[in-house]
């Protein structure tokens, strides 16, 4: 629970900005963080309301219209990323009533504390719970994976460490 927290704690650091005119917009909503935020978005707002990440089925492949302008191009994009925001989406809306621009704000604050609790329990089996806390507490507070997945920063590099993490573990479980 120390290790989730600190890590969600540490990655509001920019929730709640002071200029309500300059960083929310219409809704009362925070600007996502960087331009691959929109596009995310974007193909995981389609896979919600089409059931694929495309604008359009076009010879029975889902097309981007919007990426490369006039013509758009194929969506050839790894679909882990939206399927995972959108699960993550209707879950909250069994609990209460968001938007998915909302989900997606919060989503890196949830799953990158995540790989801490990953790193603990794969560590504590080699060197007991001091190490597994020490090794939980170094993932989640490690200052460029904060700086990737703090509050509205919806992009990839949430799932850079849980993953290859949870893999590596799992192996290493299975070997025992």
């Amino acid at each position: 629970v120390i290790i989730f927290l600190s890590g969600f704690f540490l990655r509001l650091g920019n929730y709640n900005l002071p200029d309500k005119n300059l960083y929310y917009d219409d809704n009362g909503l925070q600007y996502f963080q960087e331009s691959d935020s929109y596009y995310n978005y974007r193909l995981t707002r389609n896979l919600l309301e089409h059931g694929h990440l495309g604008d359009k089925i076009i010879d029975g492949r889902s097309w981007d219209l919007h990426s490369y302008y006039p013509p758009g191009v194929p969506v050839d994009y790894p679909p882990l990323l939206p399927h995972i925001a959108v699960g993550f989406y209707l879950i909250l809306n069994l609990i209460g009533s968001v938007s998915l621009k909302e989900a997606c704000l919060w989503l890196p604050t949830i799953i990158s504390p995540l790989a801490g609790i990953v790193g603990f329990l794969f560590s504590r089996r080699i060197s007991g719970e001091f190490g597994g806390f020490i090794t939980g507490m170094l993932i989640v507070t490690a200052p460029l994976y904060v700086f990737r997945t703090k509050f509205g920063f919806f992009d990839t590099d949430m799932l850079n460490i849980i993953f290859p993490l949870l893999i590596v573990w799992l192996l290493f479980e299975a070997e025992n």
